[in-house]
């Protein structure tokens, strides 16, 4: 007896956030036939709601900005930060997430991702061995609206209404700690807000 399937694809994708968006993005370039799957009523995952950074090490805009980094000192910050957490963190998964990250950032600026630096933001361990401050990229704002009627389906509809990115964050919390050492409590508020909404930055 054959199984019968309803769609027979290269590649199938389980999930909508930004791994498995990236993932249907490259194979479609490569020329594979591509099916996203996505099990909520919402695409977009937790990366949607999230602060939206990403940990990239020796990536474009630090070596467009004269910034030294290298991949041996990313391996070393990640085994003090990680140490030996087993085949899920080898060595060379390691190593192929570090090579990757700058193909990845080039691949989607070419679907328009404009990408942006977060010159001061620190690895969470920066005085650790192989640490730095910098290696932090996000995008850009992006109007929402050019995505139509996609958006009502966007799970990025439920997080924070404001585009809020790195160093608003640092500015916002810098003067709302100015403010709220005179005793404004309105100013306790909002530094408490934006920190929130970005406890989903994606660093080791």
């Amino acid at each position: 007896m054959t199984d019968q399937w309803d769609n027979v694809v290269d590649v199938l994708v389980a999930g909508t956030g930004a791994a498995g968006l990236t993932a249907a993005i490259t194979a479609a370039e490569a020329g594979l036939d591509v099916l996203v799957v996505e099990s909520t009523p919402k695409w977009g995952g937790t990366t949607a709601v999230s602060g939206g950074g990403l940990w990239m090490p020796v990536n474009p805009l630090m070596i467009r900005d004269g910034v030294r980094d290298s991949v041996e000192e990313a391996l070393q910050y990640m085994q003090e930060a990680i140490g030996d957490a087993g085949p899920a963190s080898s060595i060379k998964r390691r190593r192929a997430f570090l090579d990757s990250g700058p193909q990845v950032m080039r691949l989607l600026g070419r679907f328009g991702v404009r990408w942006r630096r977060c010159p001061d933001y620190p690895d969470y361990y920066p005085d650790r061995p192989g640490g730095k401050v910098g290696r932090g990229v996000e995008s850009a704002p992006f109007d929402t609206r050019r995505l139509g009627e996609w958006y009502a389906t966007a799970r990025a509809a439920d997080g924070l209404p404001v585009p809020v990115m790195t160093d608003d964050v640092w500015l916002l919390g810098r003067s709302a700690g100015s403010c709220a050492a005179r005793g404004s409590s309105s100013a306790r508020s909002a530094a408490w807000r934006p920190a929130s909404a970005w406890s989903g930055w994606a660093a080791p």
